[in-house]
């Protein structure tokens, strides 16, 4: 499998673990497992009376085989880790792994190696004995499973409650080769402001009450000239919902573009695409979508 994180936008299928009916329990705090699948960031799974010397699991069983290749944990604060796939006989070990962590961003903008200055090809193994991260992205050799077993011993702070708000396993649809954030292409993120109802004071003043934190953009994508790209993007119409990754799983500090910035959207309206020049795609198509998250 070769390397894709290139710091561009990932398009994922829908995670099994809120597309399908699946089973997932807990050392601890199981009446919190279903909060790693709810599609609601604020919500979480956490430990009870843990500590850096109790190996905490979650365990995930899918209803049917499923073939995975992609996998993120999201918002947790895991530090010593290891994860494991059922081969069917034991817990066995992800192959050719790709990942990457914040202090190690590569300088390479738009390559294969951006971003993977440390973690390779190489690393034979989900695990980390020393993260410092809030969430990870890790992508691998395609397996058929029907469980996944999530253990963690220590937390970044230690002897906290190990915890995690969301939890995705699935396949990739694609990573854009172009960058639909940059000129002369535009993005205009809405985090969470259309969501939240407004109240005037007798004084003049303004109360705001939040609903939700839900995410909403608007693409604006001109000469879209890559046939994989326009692939991708096809594939986006044609299922209507799936899995958004904005910094292609090179971590920034920016809110929307962080690690944990990970989204299970719907595409809102029809397709709106033409060409570019004349009717020609190969000189490149323009595209204009909005994304809602579900």
């Amino acid at each position: 499998m070769a390397n894709t994180i290139t710091g561009m936008i990932k398009i994922l299928y829908q995670n099994y673990l809120t597309n399908y009916t699946n089973t997932i329990t807990a050392s601890s705090g199981s009446t919190g497992t279903a909060n790693l699948t709810d599609l609601d960031r604020i919500t979480r799974w956490a430990s009870i009376g843990s500590s850096d010397i109790i190996t905490e699991y979650i365990e995930v069983e899918f209803n049917s085989t499923k073939t995975i290749t992609r996998m993120l944990l999201l918002d947790m604060n895991f530090k010593d880790f290891h994860v494991f796939y059922w081969d069917g006989s034991g817990w066995a070990d992800f192959a050719n792994v790709w990942t990457t962590i914040a202090t190690d961003r590569g300088a390479v903008y738009g390559t294969a190696i951006y971003g993977t200055d440390v973690y390779s090809a190489n690393l034979d193994v989900i695990a980390d004995s020393d993260n410092a991260d809030d969430s990870r992205y890790f992508e691998f050799d395609s397996v058929s499973t029907t469980k996944v077993r999530i253990e963690c011993t220590s937390t970044i702070v230690a002897n906290a409650e190990k915890y995690m708000y969301e939890l995705y396993i699935g396949t990739e649809v694609g990573t854009f080769i172009e960058d639909l954030t940059s000129a002369p292409n535009s993005v205009n993120p809405i985090r969470s402001d259309v969501n939240a109802i407004y109240s005037k004071k007798s004084n003049g003043g303004t109360i705001r009450y939040e609903r939700s934190d839900k995410y909403a953009a608007k693409f604006v994508v001109k000469e879209l000239l890559e046939s994989a790209d326009r692939t991708i993007m096809n594939t986006m119409y044609d299922y209507g919902q799936f899995a958004f990754l904005p910094c292609g799983a090179v971590p920034y500090t920016e809110r929307g573009m962080r690690m944990k910035d990970f989204y299970h959207v719907v595409i809102e309206g029809n397709e709106q695409a033409e060409f570019s020049i004349g009717r020609v795609s190969a000189m490149g198509m323009n595209y204009t979508f909005a994304l809602r998250e579900q």
